[in-house]
């Protein structure tokens, strides 16, 4: 004899409270794991300034909105004062968050969950992919850090958790889903492969954590896609493994090493498959190659289209630019590529990307002479003023090291210590020698005259 049974509405309601009261638990396991390695970081700046430290044309205007991240951001005293978040990645202290939230920054002071406060030192900052790592030093505890997550693995449809301060409001924790993986082409840095969510990200939530439903660290909130300044339900977050080749890279070097393999790579328009008679408009199109630089060498040509690296496929130039900066250098990978309808295939030994050890170098000597510089282009000359040819012009003084008062932005160098100056590598050589503690003479060009000044490196 058959047996029926008969589910009642009474029993599915209590099967469906079961259900909710298990996904309630995951959330509170991941706040669990999550809030106390989430910090709130304020970084004060002597003088106001875009926040994202690019162009006074701030491209995070347009994702954050203007009148109200402005307001909350900048204030109309001479110093400034930047709220965002961070990530404890280590529990000796490493802490890693977004470029933009300590670009510029004379102190920098990390709250922990715990309310006990740490003055940070920034190991280093990659505005190329607007990753930042600090440094805090406890005197004898373990500080709660975050277990790093893969987010290669990451599917859309996946749970989202997002953690940060937003409006100054620390321990704060929202939820979502993954919407997109790899967004490109978004316009807010040179690197761009964005985990795009629908957790809610506000002005404050910069820097903070992305996490998965086991609690582990998937990304670091970035920005938002606003017009009104507040949470349209569209955020962006620097993926993990990313970031962390990036964090990586800044503690043991002092800049990120980037793989080059010299070509200069366009988009696959529907108008340009059609004419390469192609298949699809994924790959990347070599538009042109640099000289003798390691494609060329390998027998790329102009016109050939990548479809994949490794065997693993392309989705669009960006993704090659993606995969390739983060290849290892002096390694050989292998890249798929069409010819005239025919397909081969061609190992390119990755070279190092040759202007990264120059610019990123300068940049992070920011804390030995205290200024920033940068070679003279048209832009620095409209910017600046500057009509001088040779030299580098200073684009950045920290307002308490040791040029304050002394540099001023615009100032061209030319010398130091007597030694010529005419490129970034030449800065970069020159500080690196200088002995701690002793006076540098310096000449520069101001307005229309030379002079020389001294200062005192910290």
């Amino acid at each position: 004899m058959a047996l029926f049974m008969i589910i009642t509405p009474y029993a599915q309601a209590a099967d469906s409270l079961v259900d909710l009261k298990a996904t309630s638990r995951a959330f509170n396991r991941v706040a669990e794991a999550g809030i106390d390695a989430v910090v709130n970081i304020s970084a004060t700046q002597k003088q106001p300034q875009s926040l994202n430290g690019y162009s006074n044309a701030d491209p995070f205007d347009f994702f954050f909105g203007d009148d109200l991240f402005k307001h909350y951001f900048q204030q109309p005293s001479s110093k400034q004062t930047s709220l965002g978040s961070g990530v404890l990645v280590d529990n000796s202290g490493y802490i890693l968050t977004n470029h933009h939230v300590v670009d510029n920054a004379a102190d920098i002071t990390v709250t922990l969950s715990d309310k006990n406060e740490f003055s940070a030192t920034l190991v280093g900052s990659d505005p190329r992919t607007d990753v930042a790592v600090l440094k805090i030093k406890p005197e004898s505890k373990l500080l709660p850090a975050i277990q790093l997550g893969d987010s290669d693995t990451l599917r859309v449809g996946d749970w989202a958790i997002a953690i940060g301060s937003p409006f100054g409001l620390s321990k704060s924790m929202t939820v979502g889903i993954i919407s997109a993986t790899g967004r490109s082409n978004v316009g807010i840095v040179d690197y761009e492969n964005f985990i795009q969510t629908d957790a809610a990200i506000n002005p404050g939530n910069s820097g903070g954590a992305l996490l998965d439903i086991d609690g582990q660290l998937i990304g670091i909130n970035t920005a938002i896609f606003t017009k009104s300044g507040g949470y349209n339900g569209i955020g962006f977050a620097i993926p993990i493994n990313l970031a962390k080749k990036v964090m990586t890279d800044l503690i043991e070097h002092g800049h990120v090493i980037r793989g080059w393999i010299g070509v200069i790579i366009q988009p696959i328009t529907p108008e340009l498959s059609q004419q390469l008679t192609l298949d699809s408009n994924a790959g990347a199109l070599i538009g042109d190659l640099v000289p003798n630089g390691p494609a060329d060498t390998a027998g790329i040509r102009r016109g050939d289209v990548i479809t994949h690296i490794n065997d693993t496929p392309i989705d669009d130039y960006n993704d090659l630019r993606n995969r390739i900066s983060q290849s290892p250098v002096g390694q050989s990978v292998q890249l798929t590529l069409i010819r005239k309808k025919k397909t081969k295939t061609v190992s390119v030994t990755v070279d190092r990307f040759p202007d990264d050890v120059e610019q990123t170098a300068a940049a992070n000597q920011h804390d030995t002479l205290g200024i920033r510089v940068e070679p003279i282009q048209a832009d620095a000359q409209r910017e600046f003023n500057v009509y001088e040819q040779s030299g580098l012009v200073i684009t950045q003084v920290a307002p308490d090291g040791p040029a304050a008062g002394i540099l001023e932005t615009g100032d061209v160098l030319l010398e130091i210590n007597n030694t010529r100056i005419d490129t970034l590598s030449d800065y970069a050589q020159t500080v690196a020698k200088l002995p701690a503690g002793k006076n540098v003479l310096l000449w520069i060009r101001r307005g229309r005259y030379s002079q020389y000044v001294v200062i005192r490196p910290k």
